[in-house]
């Protein structure tokens, strides 16, 4: 069951997983899928919930509705998932099948355009958004002919699918709790009894609204790559944030600490497993010197 849209960041959830974690194959070796149609319902609802916020905000949008593309929607899905889990598929299926050559009709399914087996939160928001921009699942059916659009508010209409799409991430951002994650030991916050709700990540790009708006134009008439997505959505959009103050943890704290694109399942990147760093020749030059001083 689909709890929390975070998981579309933090889990491939378009195959199925056992209770390790580890994907399911059938008896030809292929991939078992997952119930996608529960997660195009999690989306609609989403989508529908922030559409009507965006109608108090906009009351001209009350004389519309919000039309989703279900079959471009789950297009969108698929080749994001494909992109941002596909290196850990090929992996999964080459531990279990390691002639996995002979089964070249599913290579679909593997993703090289993000060159990492656990990319970074703000590659895989850029990675989402960029496919939705792609594909365009979501749409304003105006049903009133005679509708007149503020002209300061049709960059709204012109961007909904943009709009929509970055509103799913900024959801997807807020549900994925860092508190069980953070150690760090001088947060004064931590006092209050703060639960996992309260500590999460944001994008701030919306923080102000010029800005904003230029990021929708951007993305929506210069049809920006991937990589200019994930630029957008650097380690210095995607924050830390907390409902009681400021969170004393900043981007790079998360950064070091995997926070920013580690899977709740998986485990931590420890110093101790870090291969030690070998002296440069420069170095060891140094050391010769300081022997031959003595």
């Amino acid at each position: 069951m689909i709890t929390s849209l975070s998981v579309l960041l933090l889990n491939d959830v378009l195959f199925k997983k056992d209770a390790d974690n580890n994907y399911k194959l059938n008896t030809k070796n292929e991939f078992i899928h997952g119930d996608i149609n529960e997660i195009l319902d999690r989306i609609s609802e989403n989508v529908t919930e922030y559409y009507k916020v965006l109608s108090q905000r906009n009351p001209f949008l009350n004389e519309c509705e919000v039309y989703i593309d279900y079959i471009a929607l789950k297009q969108v899905l698929i080749k994001y998932s494909r992109d941002v889990f596909g290196q850990k598929r090929l992996l999964a299926i080459l531990k279990k099948v390691p002639n996995y050559k002979t089964h070249l009709s599913s290579m679909e399914t593997f993703g090289i355009k993000i060159n990492s087996f656990n990319p970074y939160i703000h590659r895989r928001a850029g990675c989402f958004i960029y496919w939705c921009c792609v594909l365009k699942p979501f749409h304003i059916k105006i049903n009133n002919e005679n509708l007149t659009v503020p002209k300061e508010q049709e960059n709204i209409i012109q961007c909904f699918n943009e709009e929509i799409s970055y509103n799913l991430v900024r959801m997807m951002l807020a549900s994925c709790s860092i508190l069980k994650y953070c150690t760090n030991a001088k947060c004064e916050l931590k006092k209050l009894n703060l639960t996992d709700n309260d500590c999460y990540l944001k994008i701030n790009i919306n923080d102000d609204s010029n800005f904003f708006n230029d990021f929708l134009y951007d993305v929506h008439f210069r049809a920006l790559s991937r990589s200019s997505l994930e630029l957008f959505m650097s380690k210095f959009c995607v924050i830390p944030h907390c409902v009681k103050g400021t969170c004393p943890l900043t981007s790079f704290d998360l950064q070091n600490k995997n926070l920013k694109f580690i899977d709740e399942f998986e485990e931590d990147v420890t110093e101790a497993k870090k291969p030690k760093e070998k002296p440069s020749l420069y170095k060891k030059a140094n050391q010769k010197a300081a022997k031959a001083g003595k």
